[in-house]
């Protein structure tokens, strides 16, 4: 256990990590600044069979592949990786589902985009690990 401690603590203290988590919290947060929030009382009523779409609510917002912008699919291409991690953090807060009461989709989509941003954190904080991994290998001639 004290490894893996070790691990985390070398990678949550990786800088080129840090800058990686820095840069992409920008550009996702230009990006979403820019989508116009949906009311939470026109979110959290139950759809109908017949108001079934295609997008989705991420944070608030709608979302639809096809309609973002250039930057925004730029960034989902290149956090293709984080899904595995969220799906491993959202089965570890599976059991919260169990005590907590039951949330509307617009606080539901708050909670997605939170996990959503946790799993893209640490793959940022992993790739930023690692590539300084390979500059100080490089550096000692290893």
């Amino acid at each position: 256990m004290r490894r893996v401690f070790m691990f985390a603590k070398k990678v949550i203290c990786s800088r080129i990590g840090q800058i990686l988590l820095v840069i992409h919290l920008i550009l996702v947060v230009f990006d979403f600044s820019f989508k116009k929030p949906i009311s939470r009382a026109e979110n959290n009523s139950v759809p109908n069979a017949t108001e079934i779409s295609s997008a989705t609510l991420i944070a608030g917002r709608g979302f639809h592949y096809h309609y973002e912008s250039g930057l925004l699919k730029f960034v989902i291409a290149i956090d293709t990786p984080r899904l595995i991690i969220s799906f491993v953090i959202a089965l570890l807060l599976t059991p919260l589902g169990l005590i907590l009461p039951p949330l509307g989709y617009y606080d539901e989509s708050w909670a997605g985009a939170f996990i959503l941003l946790c799993g893209t954190s640490i793959q940022w904080l992993l790739v930023g690990y690692c590539i300084e991994r390979c500059v100080l290998r490089k550096d000692a001639g290893v």
